[in-house]
């Protein structure tokens, strides 16, 4: 029933197809797990893959539901928010305005940081510096003024924000992909034990752990904290946004209190990929598997998935990888340094 009603849902096409789910064996045998498999969604066949891909199918749906022709958001050096959104408004003829803040020095951080930012603007998006925000509040009342002077040249605005009062459409997105795990595990003939998500909002995994519960099943689903939020206050976010899945298609909420797992036990695993642990399981990966994980979010979420195994040995255990920062591109100090916006909202 659910996934009826989410074909009523207006969406945009970004993702051609179900992306991978693949078994690694190496990575099994250097983790202790009986089974290690990864689903690829940094592989999803737009702008170079991400889990903003899935994402963006629903914002700019609802962008276009509301006949607006032009999108703000609150961009940022090492997320591909930015990214998947210019490439989307691209693609549908939407207009795309990307408020960036400076860092301390004035500048937009080391050039090395700066790929977001240029990506975007090659796909298009008017790109907008501003001085740093105090605030989240200060973030949308630069939004604001920015949707009214558009609103005076004649433009239909619609500003992406994350209050958590704001319907959380894009969560539908990773219903669908609960959907293809389901299919992928039973055409595989494979079990898992539990799978492993980075969290940074909470908005990925209340829409899979919404999907899997609505599909019955029961496989335990843990959010592993990027570092921008404690994992009680994610726990929370992740709770309000299921509730307003419930609410958007009118379904039972299937999730539970205790269904929600989040820890932030591993956000300081940022991997500086000149100095890296030969034995971290970014560098494993790399080696044996040839698989580049991103060095700061999926980092978190790959270091934990080994940590149980070898905690639990002969388990099967899944990644959820959502793509994002080519670690060619990382520069650990800068992200080490600057403080994050939202957290200062908490």
């Amino acid at each position: 029933m659910t996934l009826e009603k989410l074909r009523k849902i207006p969406r945009v096409k970004l993702c051609n197809a179900a992306s991978p789910l693949e078994p690694h064996h190496n990575l099994a045998r250097l983790s202790g797990a009986k089974n290690f498999l990864i689903k690829r969604d940094d592989t999803n066949c737009f702008a170079t893959g991400g889990n903003k891909a899935r994402h963006m199918e629903y914002y700019l749906g609802d962008v276009m539901k509301r006949g607006a022709d032009t999108l703000i958001l609150l961009g940022g050096r090492i997320h591909n928010l930015s990214r998947m959104a210019a490439a989307a408004c691209a693609k549908y003829g939407i207009e795309c305005h990307i408020i960036i803040e400076e860092d301390e020095s004035g500048l937009c951080g080391e050039p090395q940081d700066l790929r977001e930012i240029l990506s975007s603007s090659m796909l298009d998006a008017h790109i907008h510096i501003h001085a740093p925000f105090k605030n989240h509040q200060q973030a949308k009342i630069a939004m604001q003024k920015l949707a009214d002077s558009l609103k005076e040249q004649g433009r239909l605005p619609y500003m992406l924000h994350h209050d958590s009062d704001r319907m959380p459409v894009e969560a539908f997105g990773y219903i669908h992909a609960a959907a293809e795990i389901v299919d992928q595990l039973d055409e595989m003939d494979q079990e898992v034990d539990v799978i492993f998500c980075a969290v940074g909002s909470g908005t990925t995994v209340a829409g899979l752990l919404f999907g899997l519960r609505s599909l019955g099943c029961d496989v335990p689903v843990v959010g592993v904290s990027v570092g921008f939020f404690p994992a009680d206050y994610l726990k929370q976010q992740i709770r309000t946004k299921i509730d307003q899945i419930a609410q958007l298609l009118d379904e039972d909420d299937l999730v539970e209190d205790e269904d929600i797992l989040v820890t932030d036990d591993y956000s300081t695993q940022v991997v500086v990929t000149s100095d890296i642990d030969p034995n971290h399981p970014v560098a494993l990966a790399a080696k044996y598997e040839g698989l580049l994980i991103d060095p700061f979010f999926n980092s978190k979420s790959i270091y934990a998935a080994f940590d149980y195994a070898k905690q639990h040995p002969e388990s099967q255990v899944m990644l959820l990888n959502t793509g994002n920062v080519t670690p060619s591109y990382y520069n650990p100090k800068t992200m080490a340094q600057r403080p994050s916006l939202l957290q200062e909202a908490v």
